[in-house]
């Protein structure tokens, strides 16, 4: 409640019935007897329980005695504080006290005399102490200050529960909360006759730095006083984050200029709305001229191929500038990233003769990247593998079973690994297991493991399964379609309870395994073709992933293919001069059948053909040159259907080829553009099927498996 004095002042009352102005640190509440009489009341009813309790050990519910004051009295007698301390006994050495005090004269100081000002005509001190309740500095008039000396409240004095009982500072050091207690309710006889507020300062990173306290007679006005604590408490916060950020630029500007200097070239940071310079090394000014900064990057270096690869939304990497000023100067830019993302930024390495050393930079970045993000080794732009990634996010966070869906080759190991990575159970192994290259006799015992002596050839000491191996971890079945029907029916019991018994075994063992499959094949159509089970199949697909495939994101080619090349190059100690719009082009507007492990191993065969320079159009494979010549033929010649000899084209590529849709046939699937590929693959390897195998990322034995159920070479 709050209550008027004679002059129209409003006051504000605390429970205990003392009275305090609120309008004013200055002026000071004449109400007369009353309150006097009433505080007289309170502080001889908190002074009776004191008695009681430090003699029988008891404490009684007091009214008016705040519950933090209650337990730290309680404390204070259970630690054997003595209740009859006139004065502070413990001291910090003066070598402490100093050392403790060096950031307080830097950051604190400047403030003091704007808060000691305000305390002027009141009767009452401040006082600054560190996080572990070590007074560094008090201030305010001398009379006052003299009676603090008088109970030891003075720098270099611990002002802990421990050192000199119940107190303000340390209830708000231990609480991190602001605290208050009045005359009475302090525990050590010495601090009976004063009454203290006191206000936590914290750091910038949320940490207790220390505790600014006020301090007056036991009747001071606690209200003002606590006001201004708070106040005061906040300005030294404001002061702590400022001095924070001059420290973080001024260390993040040292870390800069020794990266620069340790890469042996020049460097550049830019803001792409403008082009504007705003930052340049030494190095770059003794190479293009002293006051770089400010200026427009357009006037030394000719920025239209980034402009255009920009405005089509691509963050290109390690792309050749010509230098206008100086034509001799290697230069590269590089566009920064934020989340994966653009930034609008973007840095310039120029060097002279020799190509700059900026790529470990960007692979630097890059695996920070992957530490933070599991989905960042997925290069991806287009809107469908945003959302693809998002999925799968999604996913990771739940420990159900995953049914990854896609043609092959786009990525689904990948992805599977990345779900693990995610996932609470990084740290456990993750364990792939190709369905497909399992021989069908010894399908069981790789998955299950074997007990010693249980065949003819088994290890004597028995071997655990695959199963076992992903205890605590992720199991990923690749090509799960791929397993044996007349198998299926064994992976049931593992699936639905986690309990796999060795070949050979007795015992039963229950593990602890997250779930993975991966497959090409339409599982509803083997169901129905009595090709594989229906009560696995609901075991294995509790979330689908449909991973899209290359053909339908055609933004993501340059990238991938980028971000490989610069892989390939930096295993082969080659350097990266970019990718020439025509391969672009001829890369963008293939069709891409065996997907990104056939971009992958295209750009592979590239990097090795181009000998560290610019990757053209030659270099690319023959098969994805031939392909497009003869989408060109196509788009330009009869417009007959083919024959029955002639195989047909893909939907996409009579879209990409520019034909009408009555092209289009209706019998064309995943399937069909499998059988394609492989042909494609064993036609361009001339028949060499490891050579085959190898281009379309899958083992020689699957080829066989494959060449059989399509019929191809038989």
């Amino acid at each position: 409640m709050s209550k008027r004095n004679r002059n129209g002042d409003i006051l504000e009352s605390r429970p205990d019935g003392q009275t305090s102005m609120a309008t004013s640190l200055h002026e000071q509440d004449d109400a007369g007897a009353q309150d006097v009489q009433a505080r007289a009341r309170h502080g001889a009813g908190i002074r009776a329980s004191w008695e009681r309790f430090v003699d029988s050990g008891l404490l009684a519910r007091t009214p008016g005695l705040p519950d933090a004051v209650a337990g730290s009295w309680e404390r204070c007698l259970k630690g054997g504080v003595d209740p009859q301390l006139p004065t502070c006994r413990v001291f910090a050495p003066e070598p402490v006290l100093a050392q403790q005090s060096e950031g307080y004269n830097e950051l604190i100081k400047p403030l003091e005399a704007k808060i000691v000002s305000r305390l002027k005509g009141t009767g009452m001190l401040m006082t600054y102490t560190d996080q572990n309740g070590l007074i560094l500095r008090t201030g305010g008039e001398k009379e006052a200050l003299r009676g603090a000396d008088g109970i030891g409240f003075c720098p270099g004095a611990y002002w802990t529960e421990q050192s000199i009982g119940t107190n303000a500072i340390c209830l708000a050091l231990d609480g991190g909360t602001p605290a208050q207690v009045l005359g009475e309710e302090h525990f050590c006889l010495g601090q009976k006759g004063w009454g203290c507020v006191a206000v936590p300062v914290f750091s910038p990173t949320g940490e207790i730095f220390g505790c600014f306290d006020i301090s007056g007679g036991a009747g001071f006005d606690h209200v003002a006083a606590m006001l201004l604590a708070l106040q005061s408490a906040r300005q030294i916060e404001h002061a702590l984050a400022r001095h924070s950020m001059t420290s973080m630029e001024s260390r993040s500007n040292a870390l800069l200029n020794a990266v620069f200097r340790t890469i042996g070239g020049g460097v550049l940071l830019l803001e792409e709305a403008g082009w504007r310079i705003t930052y340049a090394s030494a190095e770059a000014e003794r190479l293009l001229g002293a006051g770089l900064r400010g200026c427009d990057a357009g006037v030394f270096f000719n920025l239209s191929a980034y402009a255009k690869e920009r405005s089509a939304k691509a963050a290109p990497m390690g792309l050749r500038l010509v230098c206008r000023t100086r034509p001799g100067l290697h230069a590269e830019i590089y566009a920064c990233l934020e989340g994966g993302h653009p930034s609008g930024h973007a840095v310039i390495a120029v060097r002279e003769g020799r190509p700059p050393l900026t790529v470990a930079v960007h692979q630097d970045r890059q695996e920070k990247q992957r530490e933070i993000d599991a989905f960042a080794p997925i290069v991806r732009r287009t809107k469908a593998m945003e959302e693809t990634v998002a999925k799968a996010r999604i996913m990771a966070r739940s420990d159900a079973s995953i049914l990854l869906h896609g043609e092959t080759g786009t990525g689904k190991e990948l992805f599977a690994r990345a779900i693990h990575m995610a996932s609470a159970r990084a740290k456990g192994p993750f364990v792939a297991v190709n369905c497909a290259a399992l021989p069908r006799e010894l399908v069981q015992s790789e998955l299950f493991g074997y007990a010693k002596g249980s065949f003819t050839g088994a290890s004597t000491a028995g071997r655990p399964g695959k199963f076992e191996e992903a205890d605590g971890g992720t199991l990923f079945l690749d090509e799960i379609s791929e397993i044996p029907y007349e198998v299926q029916v064994n992976l049931l019991r593992p699936l639905e309870d986690h309990c796999i018994t060795r070949i050979g075994g007795q015992g039963v063992k229950r593990l602890d395994f997250r779930l993975i499959t991966a497959t090409n094949r339409n599982l509803d159509e083997m169901m129905a073709q009595g090709r594989f089970r229906e009560d696995l199949y609901f075991r294995v697909q509790t979330m689908t992933l449909e991973i899209p495939p290359l053909r339908d994101r055609g933004e993501d080619v340059a990238p991938v293919a980028e971000h490989w090349c610069r892989i390939f190059c930096e295993r082969s100690g080659m350097g990266f001069d970019g990718i020439a719009p025509e391969a672009l082009d001829l890369l963008r507007r293939y069709v891409w059948p065996g997907n990104v492990r056939e971009l992958v191993h295209a750009m592979e065969y590239a990097c090795a053909m181009a000998q560290g320079g610019r990757i053209e159009a030659v270099h690319l494979p023959d098969r994805i040159r031939n392909r497009i010549q003869r989408q060109a033929k196509k788009a330009g010649g009869d417009m007959q259907a083919p024959g029955p000899a002639q195989p047909q084209e893909s939907a996409e590529e009579w879209r990409q080829a520019g034909l009408p849709a009555q092209r289009v046939f209706a019998d064309v699937n995943l399937e069909s553009l499998e059988a394609k590929a492989i042909q494609a693959a064993i036609e361009s390897c001339h028949g060499n099927i490891s050579k085959a195998a190898k281009a379309l990322g899958i083992g020689r034995n699957t080829l066989y498996t494959k060449m059989r159920k399509y019929g191809i070479g038989s």
